[in-house]
């Protein structure tokens, strides 16, 4: 019996270690997995880093050029209206003394180039992307 007990014992024993080496490897698997993911890991902060500062010095340029695009706008928003009222001036000169508006020296120029100025203020106020 003491032989059949230490047979079993024998068994346990040899069955115990290949457990703690069948541990062992899987301790040694998640630390290789751990080292991976860390490795991964601090590899997308750096390269978020950098698009992250890109992206805020992106939106900085951005902010300026709509704030100058906002200002320009309005500039030619109140040009328009100047020289919207100055063209009908123009016309109720025109009509006072019989001729035709268009005879009057730059007025068919400024009626195109407020046209012009129209459709620019209208593109700085919804800018396309090319």
């Amino acid at each position: 019996m003491y032989k059949e007990l230490n047979k079993i014992f024998s068994m346990i024993q040899t069955e115990l270690k290949s457990e703690k080496v069948e541990l062992e490897k899987v301790e040694l698997g998640i630390a290789q997995d751990i080292k991976k993911s860390n490795s991964t890991v601090k590899s997308l902060v750096k390269k978020s880093d950098s698009l992250i500062d890109q992206t805020e010095k992106a939106l900085n340029v951005y902010d300026k050029l709509y704030t100058a695009t906002i200002i320009l706008r309005n500039d030619a928003l109140e040009e328009i209206k100047y020289s919207n009222k100055k063209l009908k001036d123009a016309e109720s000169a025109a009509k006072q003394l019989g001729i035709k508006p268009s005879d009057i020296s730059d007025y068919s120029e400024l009626n195109a180039t407020i046209k012009d100025l129209e459709r620019q203020a209208n593109r700085l106020r919804y800018p396309s992307i090319k």
